[in-house]
């Protein structure tokens, strides 16, 4: 069975939002914790929170790791991000719940490691337009 912590780290960054000019603070989901990985640069864009603990993998049903993932993420918005880190699996159910959550938009972390930072990717699953295979 799998089971999620909710550790949060104290960093936050605010941000101005822009429709009721308030403070709003990013979280920055880590879907699973590695304790090789310095997340300490992901912390400029946002408190950090563990999905899942280091030790846990999602076994053959994920069932209850779907619904467990939906309660973690349960205050996820648009403003939030999606750090992909761990078990393939668990990153797939977390990118899926948090585009559910916000009508298909979400922002991802990636890592670039010339620059040593992460940079922010959005992702919108609603996009519009043809496929041309050739392009790719």
């Amino acid at each position: 069975m799998l089971g999620f912590t909710s550790t949060v780290r104290s960093s936050i960054v605010s941000k101005v939002d822009g429709k009721k000019g308030e403070l709003v603070a990013s979280t920055v989901y880590v879907v699973q914790e590695n304790s090789q990985v310095n997340m300490l640069p992901a912390t400029q864009w946002g408190k950090i929170r563990i999905l899942i603990p280091e030790d846990r993998q999602i076994t053959f049903s994920p069932d209850d790791a779907v619904l467990r993932m939906k309660h973690a993420l349960k205050d996820f918005t648009r403003d939030d991000f999606v750090l992909a880190l761990g078990d393939p699996t668990a990153i797939g159910i977390a990118c899926a719940v948090a585009a559910n959550k916000t009508g298909g938009f979400f922002s991802m972390l990636k890592w670039d490691r010339q620059q040593r930072c992460y940079y922010r990717v959005d992702v919108d699953l609603n996009v519009g337009g043809e496929f041309n295979a050739d392009d790719v």
